[in-house]
């Protein structure tokens, strides 16, 4: 049969059936297929695969069809289907977008879900995608923790957060090699605008070094309160409040 008339076929079917009739086609047809198929329509298919089918779609996909599909689809549909396939499909499909917009689509899933793909996340996450997902988790949590928030710097992850009607100014530091030194604190202590603000606090995801520790505590010595601490999930949420609660004490 030729091309057009399958794929005119598929197009009258319901996606789902669609997917059946793609996925019986060779290699070579399938490949001739895609590229006739609208990314609209794709992007449906990829929605309404059945459960056996979806992993299997996307497996003989090649990744430029399924960015394709992807991009006609709603943060919340792209949710959904990383739902319903292996975690370490999910991370591959997260890895292949824009950090921030990975980084939102992942902060919508279920919590369930979301802790099952934080466990078995891959070694070598691209840092630009685990960096926007760790500045957007902590974010979320500073959040619901305090009064008031708003973006210093986005780019950078520095947040103004207001508690107890005072201002403190929260720098959400990723790193995927090395804590934090020294020379980190004193360049963050210098950037915080002190006249604006009651202290200043810097989370980070790694390991809090004596060096920067005793950084942090030299600077609070020369009379501008600052913390340096480590957050890595909602388990670290008492650490996060207890240092806030001390700067604006």
């Amino acid at each position: 049969m030729p091309t057009k008339h399958i794929v005119a076929m598929m197009l009258a079917c319901k996606p789902a059936d669609a997917v059946a009739i793609l996925l019986n086609m060779t290699p070579d047809r399938i490949s001739t297929l895609l590229a006739e198929i609208p990314s609209a329509f794709l992007g449906r298919m990829v929605t309404a695969a059945r459960p056996g089918d979806k992993e299997t779609l996307f497996a003989t996909l090649p990744p430029e069809s399924w960015r394709a599909a992807l991009s006609t689809l709603s943060t919340t549909e792209i949710g959904q289907v990383l739902s319903t396939v292996a975690a370490e499909f999910a991370w591959t499909i997260l890895a292949d977008m824009s950090p921030d917009v990975a980084a939102n689509i992942f902060a919508g899933l279920p919590d369930g879900l979301r802790r099952l793909l934080q466990k078995s996340a891959p070694p070598d996450l691209p840092s630009g995608l685990a960096s926007a997902m760790y500045v957007r988790s902590a974010v979320d949590t500073i959040v619901q923790t305090v009064s008031r928030t708003a973006w210093l710097d986005k780019r950078t992850g520095d947040v103004l957060a207001e508690i107890f009607g005072k201002s403190v100014h929260i720098a959400v530091r990723y790193r995927s090699d090395l804590a934090l030194g020294d020379e980190d604190i004193v360049a963050e202590a210098r950037r915080a605008r002190w006249e604006d603000i009651v202290g200043l606090l810097i989370v980070t995801n790694r390991a809090v070094s004596n060096t920067a520790a005793n950084q942090a505590a030299s600077i609070r010595r020369a009379g501008s309160p600052i913390e340096v601490i480590r957050w890595t999930d909602v388990e670290d949420n008492g650490v996060l409040k207890r240092s806030l609660v001390r700067l604006v004490g």
